[in-house]
């Protein structure tokens, strides 16, 4: 199954829609940036079941939530049929953002990995999309999934346990990370890739994940974004240096841009 046409089923966008909690490295750019958040209008892109709305919505001057997913929409629309703030859903495509004029928001949210489901390409795309509705010195935040991550990810040992029904469990994990849903040639490389897609074992095996070094990320930027903060998914805390989020192994990283 593609990974858009997964985040459509009906078993999918009912977990969605009762999430409520902020990852902690969200939490911790929210509180840097609550003392502007009333001043700001914000897009949250890939909005799922309305996680983040409960954070931003009420908060800022005006927020919109779009995915491309229109289950995903209809969620959204029953869980905050009865807020009273400025609030509005919509279907869109972040590789395009179509009906959303250029410069039009302060603060683009992009969350939970949710530029990680799309290829390459299509992720250069969604950046520019990014780019397009941001207006000049205006924040964008989003996680994605980390290369340094994935030597332990992949490993034998990291599967293992004390416990003998959970070492059969990681077993079999492994053997199906390690030789049915990936190459091993190419699971062999991923670790030293600066950028590459996997099937990581995510949700029962049923998506393609993007993984990208710090390095390259910064890259992909190509002068759009300048990055103001990396973030540890382990502490929540902005790391010390650039150097330090390089050699960072966790699962995913968040970032704190403004546009340039």
């Amino acid at each position: 199954m593609e990974n858009h046409s997964f985040y459509n089923t009906p078993e999918i966008v009912k977990g969605y829609a009762q999430e409520t909690h902020l990852q902690a490295p969200e939490e911790s750019i929210l509180s840097e940036l609550i003392a502007e958040l009333a001043q700001l209008k914000v897009l949250d892109i890939g909005v799922g079941g309305g996680r983040t709305t409960l954070h931003l919505a009420g908060r800022c001057k005006a927020y919109t939530g779009v995915d491309i997913n229109q289950n995903m929409i209809l969620a959204c629309e029953q869980r905050f049929k009865n807020w009273p703030c400025n609030l509005t859903f919509s279907i869109a495509d972040a590789r395009t953002l179509e009906n959303l004029e250029d410069n039009s928001f302060d603060l683009v949210l992009f969350s939970f990995n949710g530029i990680d489901y799309v290829n390459h390409q299509d992720r250069l795309r969604a950046l520019a999309s990014i780019y397009r509705v941001l207006r000049p010195g205006g924040y964008f935040v989003f996680s994605s999934h980390n290369t340094n991550c994935i030597s332990s990810l992949l490993s034998l040992r990291t599967h293992l346990s004390r416990n003998p029904i959970n070492t059969a469990r990681g077993l079999a994990q492994w053997f199906k990370l390690n030789f049915i849903h990936n190459k091993r040639t190419t699971l062999q490389q991923a670790s030293k890739s600066a950028k590459i897609m996997l099937n990581d074992g995510a949700f029962n095996f049923g998506l393609q994940t993007y993984y990208v070094s710090v390095q390259e990320q910064i890259r992909q930027f190509d002068g759009m974004f300048s990055v103001k903060n990396i973030y540890s998914l382990t502490t929540g805390k902005p790391f010390t240096s650039r150097e330090s989020a390089e050699a960072s192994t966790d699962s995913w990283l968040y970032y704190l841009c403004t546009k340039t």
